[in-house]
């Protein structure tokens, strides 16, 4: 991922905007037992989706079985911490413009405070949010 990362942001110009978004690993704490759980009784995806059908009574459309394939099928996630990405963007030349989670409710505003960058992550946990996006404007070129 920060490999990636670094690429996409080589290719932006300056006064260019990058989003990215991430998974956090708070947020992504329900994620993570539900995959353990469904895991533990089921081996392969088509078998995980057949019992959370059965689970929820009913026959999942494409989109939901996407859905659910996501969330309990993935072989392998990363995820990160705001302030880990906030560095991330810090040394590519980027100023943070922008933190939101799946939720329009949950944005950090800016300037922020260690304080309020902390109550931004344990309200990931608290609302099962573990996607957050972030946005950055190239303000001067990359450390070295």
């Amino acid at each position: 991922p920060q490999k990636g990362f670094e690429i996409l942001a080589r290719s932006v110009r300056r006064n260019g905007i990058l989003v990215i978004g991430f998974y956090h690993p708070w947020g992504g704490i329900w994620q993570r037992m539900e995959k353990a759980c469904v895991g533990a009784l089921a081996r392969s995806p088509e078998e995980k989706i057949s019992f959370l059908e059965k689970l929820f009574g009913k026959t999942f459309r494409a989109q939901k079985k996407t859905y659910w394939l996501d969330r309990i099928a993935n072989p392998r996630e990363k995820y990160s911490r705001v302030s880990t990405m906030e560095r991330a963007f810090e040394h590519e030349g980027f100023e943070l413009i922008g933190i939101q989670a799946g939720n329009p409710k949950l944005l950090l505003p800016f300037p922020f405070s260690l304080f309020e960058k902390w109550t931004f992550e344990l309200s990931l946990l608290l609302h099962r949010q573990r996607f957050v996006i972030m946005a950055g404007k190239r303000t001067r070129e990359r450390k070295n």
